[in-house]
């Protein structure tokens, strides 16, 4: 069964599908369907079973299928059609709208208005004015009617009757149209060539197409946000932040599961995003995705359709409808690439920024499309080359038997794991083209290895974890950064790599570490936070502890051979390592922002224990943690509702939220020192509070920052470097109080 859209009134969710319209009751739980029907005025009887539009008013529901229109009554409980006899101008419905008094229906032969008052309809086509008569998309607006066609765009002014069209000729990039959508008084539309915006009051239409940053120049959909413009096309989905006028990719390079992107749900900046190949959950506080699918409770990967309700999500797809509790986490089921190029070396080499490090004379930044490097006494930039060569500096060449190719199937990375025991002189290596298969080695790596349920006797880490060779993508999405002696250990979804300072190249990479989340240097080891582990190195001792759920896997390079030991504990407590956001370190205590809630662990490495002497306050038990940090003295908790303080000398906590000074209180990044705390949000600019002074001050665009979606902050002596979600990098000048803003060389041009 195919779903084609879903809409939620106060006591129902109707679902229209090829095989007729489904009501759910909310209130008792129980499904009602009505089937096919023909003739007009039957009771519970559709005219068509294949729903391709659906809009709602108090009273009704109407229904668009490829024979008419089906309408049900709410009240009475019954169903009327209308078909071309009644009036309505062509059998073919797309496109459905209520504008409070009447019914507009966009077909394949025009466009039809039905008055509920008069029981009569009136028909346009291109005689009357309309551009094309061949309908894609309907948006009503007071008074005003946008209409996507297959030859431009129809703006009608429904009280005066005028038409207005709007083509090429007037500044469309095509014509055309596959979707229109109204955000106050400006209206987006999606077309074969790009995206346009109308600003009415101008009588102008802006284009966006790849050169400006959108992901591909098909635009099928687009969805309105407070803030943002969602754009949905068949690479991906384009971000349009509406403060500062840019464009930011998301796809499958920064998490989404599948290019090809078909709707978006939003609640509380949470977006679900339905894909050809599954959901991606997108985080926009914390720049974070978690992927749906199959596997997790989903009828088919396919999905058509999302829609939000409270806590309920659900989701249309071609096998069915699934709904997703998202708090809970249950799920419940009913069945029947634009391509962004570095920029010169003077120049950053994307505007989408992960995180910023201060490092000496070098700031090193991460961004989607890899690591650059400022060089702060010549005033230049330079990207990093994060391509590693596995064969490099081997003495013996790999036999051909451990020479594997992962182009094809996962069984390749099983097989070469597996027939390489702990105790083997050779090493594994897994060769590929990275422009063709580095997404399935990676895929297949943690698929064979990460998701392995842990058992006592069957670590979920392979023995020759310690020499495991793999190129990751050389131009990867750097969300972690971590100076670490002359390295720096540089965290990505697809693993760690290791960057050797001196000779400017990638030595090492560990792609057993999957989707990195933080890393820290911290009493001579490196830690490094992963969606459900840590892992932890030790060069001294040539180790590496794995620690995961219950389970602490201790692999170390054995002294009197070229083979491993391996020790496996098992701990009487579940550490609670799952979903985590980011960590810190506060004396013999490692605090994990996760999240489902704040866990703090007592540390004798290696041993660990929950921190029973620390008394969590219950609403961080179960918020969602999304920034730490310490400041030597006190701990720093970010949160999507606020910043918590937490004293260690008198064990109390003091919260802060907007009503206190804070820009925001969704909190993105914190970054503290002995006098001020820096805390950027997700929307609303940056804060700094003073310790001493017991005072707030807060930074946006109209005082010189470049955005107000920040991600990461470094603190440099007398400078505060700021990397930001849209418009690259910022510089604040403690002392004159100067904004400097570094960005790509297109993103100064448009300025």
């Amino acid at each position: 069964m195919r779903v084609h859209d879903i809409k939620n009134s106060l006591r129902y969710i109707w679902v229209a599908t090829d095989g007729g319209i489904y009501r759910y009751n909310k209130i008792d739980n129980t499904w009602w369907s009505y089937a096919p029907g023909r003739e007009r005025g039957a009771t519970e009887v559709l005219v068509d079973h294949n729903i391709l539009a659906i809009a709602a008013s108090d009273e009704f529901l109407f229904l668009g299928t490829p024979r008419g229109i089906s309408r049900y009554d709410k009240i009475a409980d019954s169903w009327l059609n209308y078909t071309m006899k009644d009036g309505l101008i062509h059998h073919y419905v797309s496109s459905l709208a209520w504008d409070g008094e009447f019914l507009w229906a966009g077909t394949h032969g025009g466009l039809s208005k039905y008055s509920l008052a008069t029981d009569l309809w009136t028909n346009f086509t291109r005689v009357e004015g309309l551009c094309d008569n061949r309908i894609n998309a309907i948006a009503a607006e007071e008074n005003v009617l946008w209409i996507a066609t297959q030859g431009g765009v129809s703006r009608f002014d429904t009280r005066l009757g005028t038409w207005q069209t709007f083509t090429t000729d007037d500044g469309l990039p095509h014509n055309i149209v596959w979707t229109v959508a109204v955000d106050g008084d400006k209206v987006w539309v999606g077309t074969n060539n790009g995206a346009a915006r109308y600003n009415a009051s101008e009588d102008e239409w802006q284009v966006f197409t790849t050169v400006d940053g959108l992901i591909n120049n098909v635009v099928n959909s687009i969805s309105v946000e407070d803030k943002y413009i969602f754009l949905t096309t068949p690479a991906g989905v384009a971000i349009y932040d509406k403060e500062i006028g840019s464009l930011s990719p998301y796809s499958r390079k920064d998490g989404l599961i599948a290019s090809e992107a078909k709707s978006i749900g939003s609640k509380e900046k949470y977006h679900w995003i339905g894909t050809i190949d599954g959901i991606t959950l997108y985080n926009q506080i914390t720049d974070l995705s978690r992927d749906f699918t199959e596997a997790e409770g989903l009828p088919s990967n396919n999905i058509q359709v999302v829609a939000v309700d409270g806590d309920e999500i659900w989701f249309g797809t071609d096998a069915g409808l699934a709904r997703h509790h998202w708090r809970s986490g249950i799920w419940t089921v009913y069945s029947e690439a634009h391509t962004e190029v570095a920029s010169t070396p003077m120049d950053l080499m994307s505007n989408n920024v992960k995180s910023v490090v201060s490092d000496g004379d070098t700031l090193w930044v991460g961004t989607r499309v890899g690591l650059a490097r400022y060089d702060k006494i010549l005033h230049t930039w330079h990207v990093a080359d994060l391509k590693y060569n596995p064969l490099k500096n081997e003495e013996n060449t790999p036999t051909d038997d451990l020479k594997r190719s992962v182009d094809n199937t996962v069984e390749a990375v099983e097989e070469a794991l597996q027939a390489t025991s702990p105790t083997t002189e050779q090493k594994v290596y897994i060769e590929y083209d990275p422009l063709v298969a580095q997404e399935k080695a990676v895929q297949a790596l943690h698929g064979a290895i990460i998701q392995k349920t842990p058992m006592p006797n069957d670590p979920i880490f392979p023995s020759p974890f310690l020499d495991l060779k793999i190129a990751l993508p050389s131009h990867p999405v750097v969300r972690v950064i971590e100076p670490v002696l002359s390295t720096l250990w540089i965290g990505t979804e697809a693993g760690v790599i290791i960057y050797d300072k001196a000779h400017e190249e990638a030595i090492a990479t560990h792609p057993l570490l999957p989707r990195v989340r933080d890393i820290k240097y911290h009493q001579g080891r490196t830690w490094v936070l992963c969606d459900g582990m840590i892992a932890v190195r030790d060069l001294k001792a040539d180790s590496w502890t794995l620690i995961s759920g219950r389970q602490l896997v201790e692999q170390t390079r054995a002294r009197t051979s070229l083979g491993y030991t391996e020790k496996i504990e098992t701990a009487s407590e579940d550490w609670g390592i799952v979903d985590c956001t980011s960590m810190t370190f506060m004396g013999d205590h490692i605090w994990i922002g996760r999240e489902n809630g704040l866990k703090v662990l007592k540390m004798d490495f290696p041993q660990f224990e929950i921190a029973s002497e620390i008394n969590i306050p219950e609403y961080l038990r179960e918020a969602e943690i999304t920034a730490l940090d310490f400041d030597g003295r006190d701990t720093w908790i970010g949160t999507r509702n606020g910043l918590f303080q937490y004293h260690a000398e008198t064990r109390t906590w003091r919260p802060y939220t907007i009503l206190n000074g804070l820009a925001g209180n969704e909190i993105s990044a914190v970054t503290a020192d002995g006098k001020y705390v820096w805390v950027g949000t997700a929307g609303e600019g940056i804060s700094r509070y003073d310790k001493s002074a017991q005072e707030w001050a807060s930074f946006t665009l109209e005082d010189g920052l470049a955005d107000n979606n920040i991600r990461s902050i470094a603190l440099d002596g007398k400078y505060i470097w700021i990397g930001t979600f849209s418009a690259g990098v910022c510089r604040h000048d403690l002392t004159t109080e100067l904004w400097t803003t570094y960005q790509t060389a297109n993103q100064l041009a448009r300025r």
